[in-house]
């Protein structure tokens, strides 16, 4: 997207202070002790064996969540847009996956070590661009019900960029997803 202002920037700003709270929590509640096994330790949530589907990143929104343990699980996001464009049609489709380790897994917060791929092709007329981003990320889950958790992430990232003509582009820095917008999973019934 584009710089500029935003049409919407109180949305912004509520947002923002809103996933501020979120990492503040995941933070400020106690871990687990690691000393402790996984399957002795009461839990208030369990997500183990259930689908969580909700909003991933703003690239690929819609996303989903699977815990097969405790401690291990993964997160899929994909993204999709056609659209008319002054040059013709734009297509753009986005995959984006990460592997989740608990740091910290709680009665109702979450913390997750999250390394990540993402792939996004933009077809446009004059050729396609394709970007594949590695990333590693702390996230933060908090469950505001049973079935329900907002979310928080924030890491570091590397992406090479191959445009229809000219030499590819790298860029590498600080990741935020679900900072400026909050991140949500609602999760499905176990079938158990």
């Amino acid at each position: 997207m584009g710089g500029g202002a935003s049409p919407y920037p109180g949305r912004r700003r509520i947002a923002g202070t809103l996933a501020a709270a979120v990492l503040f929590l995941g933070l400020a509640v106690p871990a687990e002790p690691a000393a402790v096994p996984l399957d002795t330790v009461e839990r208030g949530v369990d997500t183990v064996g259930r689908w969580g589907v909700g909003y991933s990143t703003a690239e690929a929104p819609l996303g989903f969540r699977y815990q097969w343990s405790r401690r291990y699980g993964v997160d899929l996001g994909l993204g999709f847009r056609s659209s008319e464009a002054s040059g013709g049609r734009e297509t753009r489709v986005v995959l984006d996956g990460g592997f989740l380790y608990a740091l910290a897994p709680g009665e109702r917060v979450n913390v997750f070590a999250r390394p990540g791929v993402q792939f996004r092709n933009l077809d446009q007329e004059d050729g396609s661009t394709t970007t594949i981003r590695l990333s590693g990320a702390l996230d933060v889950e908090v469950f505001v019900t049973e079935r329900m958790s907002l979310g928080a992430r924030a890491g570091v990232r590397i992406q090479t960029t191959s445009p229809p003509e000219g030499p590819n582009r790298t860029d590498f820095g600080t990741r935020h997803d679900r900072f400026a917008e909050a991140g949500f999973h609602f999760y499905l019934d176990n079938p158990r």
